[in-house]
């Protein structure tokens, strides 16, 4: 469907989105992040193209849309924290709708949307987008979470999120006071207490405590959680996604919402112990993103101290300083390595990544014809055709609808030589 820049605030929050998306293993899987166009979105759609997907970016131009007005969003919020370091001018100022507590409210309110517009049972799969990379293949990715949530019935299985060791620093200062409602609660829950009750509520482990930064559910399930969290912000108590989600993951508990503990899936990059941030290497069998991290399979390093290899890392805080770059540098290696040689049984030595795409207003053989939410009556099913990218790697500006496609050896060329991206 048409976007037209000109639609009611109504019009565009109730207009559905439609993404691209990759086969693993018998499922459909969407991935997408929120952010605006950047080099550490070139090599997030890079590492993703690597194993085997392609990238859905949101908010690339949208972000600055108002937050729908039955939102109580208090820009005062947690003034201790602010977000300028993604959203600022060159002057080193910020749009009202850019700000800290509405862009990573919109973190929500954009996947909701995605989630809301997609087939049910879909897989669905949210990255950070300035501080992710993939390492792996997406059919380990699938796999994993299968094996994960295999005590859960078929399609009703919960929302995998990123762990990290620690809660602190999520409930302090406003959100200490913040009386969040908890069914068959009069007195609901404090925010200074939330991080207890969590431990409470989750499952324990090497990595027991929620981040924001990175889970994988269906459509639907994504959805019934992205909605609990947002109605902290309809009765304005919360707009933060990362104590909102954490709040959720009390309320729905480990059915709905469950923590990847063991670091199978997703890897937050960063100390078990906070303190140790000034002398500290991350804990990976191999060196991390140095000589050697990725083996000649292809395969990287595990993480330690779970001995489990981890599919996408997260660069938490600091580390975004301290090892990003260097991770990056590593993958552009392995990437230039696995282009020349060509050849291969796994995706990461594939030359193209396929990618899929539901078309409009065309007759589908049945077995191609798929229902989607939002679709007007008259016609209750889209068809998918797939392509690949031909030497290139694609991610898909959801907000405007558009393919973005870069050339992979021009851009491991310019990147090797520290050529900066501008993308508008």
């Amino acid at each position: 469907p048409e976007v037209e820049d000109g639609d009611s605030e109504k019009e565009f929050w109730s207009r559905p989105k439609y993404s691209l998306f990759s086969h693993h293993l018998g499922e459909r899987l969407h991935v997408a992040t929120f952010a605006r166009p950047s080099k550490y979105v070139l090599h997030l759609a890079m590492s993703l193209q690597r194993a085997g997907g392609v990238l859905n970016v949101l908010g690339a131009r949208d972000d600055v849309r108002p937050v729908p007005a039955e939102f109580q969003i208090d820009d005062n919020f947690r003034k201790d924290i602010n977000f300028k370091f993604s959203y600022a001018d060159k002057d080193g100022n910020t749009h009202k709708e850019l700000g800290y507590r509405r862009i990573l409210f919109k973190r929500l309110l954009f996947l909701w949307r995605l989630a809301r517009s997609l087939p049910p049972n879909d897989l669905l799969m949210y990255v950070d987008g300035d501080d992710v990379l993939f390492q792996r293949p997406l059919d380990n990715v699938v796999a994993t979470w299968k094996d994960m949530v295999s005590d859960s019935p078929h399609r009703q299985e919960p929302v995998i999120f990123m762990g990290l060791p620690g809660c602190s620093g999520r409930f302090s200062g406003d959100h200490a006071s913040v009386r969040y409602p908890l069914k068959n609660s009069k007195e609901g829950l404090l925010g200074a207490a939330a991080c207890a009750r969590w431990r409470i509520a989750q499952h324990r482990g090497t990595l027991p405590f929620l981040d924001s930064g990175g889970y994988l559910g269906r459509a639907h399930r994504v959805k019934e959680v992205l909605e609990d969290a947002m109605e902290f912000a309809r009765l304005g108590l919360d707009y933060i996604c990362m104590s909102t989600l954490t709040v959720t993951g009390i309320r729905l508990g480990p059915s709905k919402l469950r923590i990847d503990t063991e670091a199978r899936l997703f890897w937050s990059v960063r100390p078990l112990q906070s303190s140790n941030w000034g002398n500290w290497t991350p804990e990976a069998t191999r060196p991390f993103c140095g000589p050697g991290y990725f083996d000649s399979e292809g395969r990287p390093a595990a993480f330690a101290p779970t001995g489990q290899t981890p599919a996408v890392l997260h660069f938490v805080g600091p580390s975004k300083w301290y090892w990003l770059k260097d991770c990056m540098d590593s993958l552009r290696q392995q990437r230039r390595l696995e282009w020349e040689a060509g050849g291969g049984d796994g995706p990461a030595s594939r030359a193209v990544a396929s990618f899929c795409s539901f078309q409009f207003g065309a007759a589908c053989p049945g077995a191609e014809c798929t229902p989607l939410p939002g679709l007007p009556q008259a016609q209750d099913c889209a068809c998918f055709t797939c392509d690949n990218a031909h030497g290139n790697f694609v991610y898909y500006d959801l907000d405007r609808e558009q393919y973005m496609t870069f050339d992979l050896q021009a851009f491991l060329d310019l990147a090797d030589q520290g050529v900066d991206f501008k993308l508008e």
